[in-house]
């Protein structure tokens, strides 16, 4: 379970870690919007 202002590592859909941060939202908001700011992106991986 993801809770607001946990901090939590983002992946895309291979899994493939893209940046970290902190949690704006939960994880059942995450999954219900579409799009916004779900992680205040802290350090993000250059591509």
């Amino acid at each position: 379970d993801v809770h607001a202002r946990d901090e939590v590592v983002v992946v895309d859909e291979a899994g493939t870690v893209l940046a970290v941060g902190r949690a704006v939202l939960c994880g059942g908001e995450m999954r219900a919007f579409k799009r916004g700011v779900a992680v205040k992106v802290r350090r993000g991986v250059k591509s």
